[in-house]
């Protein structure tokens, strides 16, 4: 026992600097030269040294991109001609080279006993699009009726909003309604609630342009995550896509002031 112990106090500094120098060792190879310090950029996994080297590459191709001639692109053909051939009058095929009879113009209103008229919609004009970059508060939750943006959890995210803003006459909309649907009726089918419109949905549409250079179809845009009633505002176009109720159950639903304001 003496001369083991004997044998530690004479090479317990040896010892020391063997451990010390595995040690260190183990550091470079595992710390320095196999770092696990490792930014995925792409499908490629590289050190925080190689990564000015791989943006510089990726600079010298963008340059070069940016710098050689342009690749030849397909014109933009404009679908206004498409769209308003769609338009058009389902008798535009009817010759129109016939004698019309001109009705004698009466100071006493006519009126379809129990037929209303389609009010005048009309269209928005002044279109004005607008693009924003910021900071805002994205929800990690999905925002519902009973979960709203104000409630739900979230996180401050960068942020692209693009606004869309347009003009439509309401006024006009609201003498319409009501020349149709209380005015201009004989006073039993006149209804004051169908003469006040109720607005049920505001669709907006956009076209992409894809990688060849072609515009994509229409495409209708959702309403944002952060809207809580954006699957009430889902209104469907076919009488059979009405929810229980029908229609009455809607124009309940959609004539508050408040639900109106969130729609527009």
């Amino acid at each position: 026992m003496n001369k083991i112990a004997r044998f530690f106090e004479e090479h317990v500094e040896k010892m020391v600097l063997v451990v010390v120098g595995l040690v260190c060792a183990w550091l470079l190879i595992t710390r320095v030269i196999f770092s696990p310090n490792m930014v995925e950029v792409g499908d490629r996994k590289l050190s925080p040294s190689a990564i000015d080297d791989y943006i510089y590459e990726e600079a010298n191709t963008l340059r070069q991109g940016m710098t050689g001639p342009a690749a030849e692109m397909e014109p933009y053909e404009p679908r206004l001609p498409e769209f308003a051939s769609l338009m058009d009058s389902a008798i535009q095929d009817i010759s129109i080279d016939v004698d019309t009879v001109v009705a004698k113009k009466s100071d006493n209103k006519s009126f379809a006993k129990g037929v209303y008229r389609i009010p005048e919609i009309g269209e928005v004009s002044d279109v004005a699009v607008n693009h924003i970059r910021a900071v805002a508060y994205v929800p990690i939750d999905e925002v519902t009726a009973e979960n709203p943006y104000d409630n739900a959890d979230n996180e401050p995210n960068d942020l692209d909003l693009v606004s869309v803003e347009a003009k439509f006459d309401v006024e006009q909309l609201y003498e319409s309604f009501s020349a149709n649907f209380f005015e201009d009726v004989e006073e039993i089918y006149a209804d004051p609630c169908l003469a006040k419109p109720v607005f049920a949905a505001v669709q907006l549409q956009r076209q992409q342009l894809t990688h060849d250079g072609r515009w994509s179809d229409w495409q209708v845009v959702p309403r944002p995550r952060i809207d809580h009633n954006r699957q009430l505002f889902d209104i469907g176009e076919k009488v059979e896509d009405l929810p229980t109720g029908g229609l009455k159950v809607l124009m309940l639903n959609f004539g508050h002031k408040q639900m109106q304001i969130d729609l527009l």
